[in-house]
């Protein structure tokens, strides 16, 4: 089933959905909106164990579209206020869904693409996995979520030395960090977040 730049697939009792605009998965207002349908009218109808969100291509993804971000940020119009408010509320309602979550990061998590990463139960990740939140280095702030959630993640210190300075962390920091959940080889990474999946179902108690 594809949703735009989305593919969702079925894998057994695991819901896959793939970022399928590669290489760079960039996601711009064809994303949102496509996400938003997604995870708001056919994931929760889903009778699963849970989902894994990952990538076709290079990178998990490099983010927002900063050309359209910047159309959108507009200070004081009601209609970039709705927008941004849409795009966080589709965040949320991955947050929301009724089973696990996981990302399995491969290549550049940035922006938006981490917040989506951050909106997940778990995250894993490969050894090259580069994560950041460099909307400061364009002057704008993470817009989805990641303000909130990324303290939550790794504690307030280290989420306003990532927020305010944009700087990458690799995946060992990452993983240190706490960032991520655990680190597994590329041709592991599938398998290794179906795992979690069903780890994250069991400490929840859900079975399919």
């Amino acid at each position: 089933m594809t949703f735009g730049p989305l593919t969702l697939e079925r894998e057994g009792d695991v819901a896959v959905l793939v970022l399928d605009a590669p290489p760079r998965n960039v996601m711009d207002a064809t994303f949102f909106r496509s996400f938003a349908a997604c995870v708001r009218d056919v994931l929760p109808g889903l009778d699963v164990a849970g989902l894994v969100v990952c990538s076709r291509g290079r990178h998990f993804s490099a983010g927002a579209d900063v050309g359209q971000l910047r159309g959108v940020a507009v200070p004081g119009d009601p209609d970039s206020a709705r927008a941004l408010r849409e795009n966080a509320a589709a965040f949320t309602a991955l947050e929301s869904l009724p089973f696990p979550t996981v990302a399995a990061v491969d290549g550049a998590c940035l922006g938006s693409g981490l917040e989506l990463a951050l909106a997940c139960g778990g995250r894993v990740a490969t050894p090259s996995a580069l994560f950041a939140v460099p909307e400061t280095s364009f002057d704008l702030i993470p817009g989805c979520g990641g303000t909130v959630r990324l303290p939550e993640r790794v504690g307030v210190g280290a989420a306003l030395d990532l927020l305010l300075t944009g700087r990458y962390v690799d995946a060992d920091e990452a993983l240190r960090l706490g960032l991520v959940d655990a680190l597994a080889p590329r041709a592991e990474l599938h398998a290794a977040a179906v795992r979690w999946v069903f780890r994250l179902a069991k400490e929840r108690g859900r079975t399919t």
